[in-house]
């Protein structure tokens, strides 16, 4: 399981969208036995539809993750960035989960992404030096510029 995202869909129910890994043999035998448990348990749990037609087609991530971001924000025809009932809605205290394996892959988590936008202030001269620490800084670079962040350490 790298994410799952919960979507408030129009009718005011929950939905929850699932990503499993789909680049190894082993990672496709889990995700099809995952979708038959979750077809199992559906009676017992109350729970819908589950769909496995995605895993005959896999995606890439980059175009997942740009699927399942529109149920957090959504562009505008003006340019700006609105949040989506989703969002604004109580009922969800967690609207996502991604896995310690792939944060610690990317290392794009909460944290590197605050300091990234507070490097990001600084490099475009909005901020004065925010004095951080080097190594939360080389972190926060390389994810700007989309660079592989170095290992901390053997």
């Amino acid at each position: 399981m790298l994410l799952y995202e919960w979507e408030l869909q129009a009718r005011g129910v929950w939905h929850l969208h699932f990503v499993v890994g789909m680049e190894t043999a082993w990672e496709r035998v889990w995700a099809l036995e995952y979708v038959k448990a979750m077809r199992e348990l559906r009676p017992r749990y109350g729970f819908g539809f589950v769909d496995a037609k995605p895993l005959r087609s896999p995606e890439p991530a980059e175009r997942v993750a740009r699927y399942l971001s529109k149920y957090l924000a959504k562009w505008q025809e003006d340019g700006t960035l609105e949040i989506t009932e989703t969002v604004k809605s109580a009922g969800r205290s967690l609207l996502n989960y991604v896995s310690l394996r792939l944060t610690a892959k990317s290392c794009c988590t909460m944290r590197n992404l605050r300091l990234a936008r507070i490097v990001w202030a600084w490099l475009s001269g909005l901020i004065d030096d925010p004095g951080l620490d080097p190594w939360d800084e080389l972190v926060a670079v390389c994810l700007l510029d989309r660079s592989p962040v170095p290992a901390r350490g053997p």
